[in-house]
């Protein structure tokens, strides 16, 4: 008996997929924003006569940023037709007391708040101290808040 060799060839289809990946890394900064509502655009102090202090008038910073925020204060020279009266008559603090307990006004940047929560508020308290003489008259001050993130 004769013997024969048979080789089969067995062909293979294998097929090889390749994927490759790329990673990015991203970066972004996301600024804190400011915001600041205050619950009177306006005080009155009324009538104060000269060589008294008036009675102590408040309203409500609020910080409406994403933030914490820093806010100071500063002020203008009170006015009228002409006379004028000093800003630090004015005096301001962030508890309620005594004339002589608030810090006078200036017309630079002062410190009022430091680090106030976002959606949090902070009341101001503001009392004037109008000089025995002082000429009579209707006198406008402004007094700014600003916040600072």
């Amino acid at each position: 008996m004769e013997r024969k060799l048979i080789t089969a060839v067995l062909l293979l289809a294998v097929a090889i997929s390749v994927t490759q990946a790329l990673t990015i890394s991203n970066t972004v900064t996301i600024p804190g924003v400011c915001g600041l509502t205050a619950s009177l655009g306006s005080l009155g102090f009324g009538s104060v006569s000269p060589g008294t202090t008036s009675a102590e008038n408040s309203t409500v910073a609020n910080n409406t940023g994403n933030t914490a925020a820093n806010l100071t204060i500063k002020g203008t020279t009170w006015t009228f037709d002409g006379d004028t009266m000093s800003v630090s008559q004015t005096k301001f603090a962030t508890a309620s007391g005594t004339y002589a307990s608030k810090t006078a006004l200036s017309t630079g940047d002062q410190t009022l708040v430091n680090n106030l929560n976002k959606s949090t508020t902070a009341t101001v308290f503001l009392q004037l101290a109008v000089p025995a003489g002082q000429n009579p008259g209707s006198y406008a001050q402004t007094v700014t808040i600003t916040a600072t993130c």
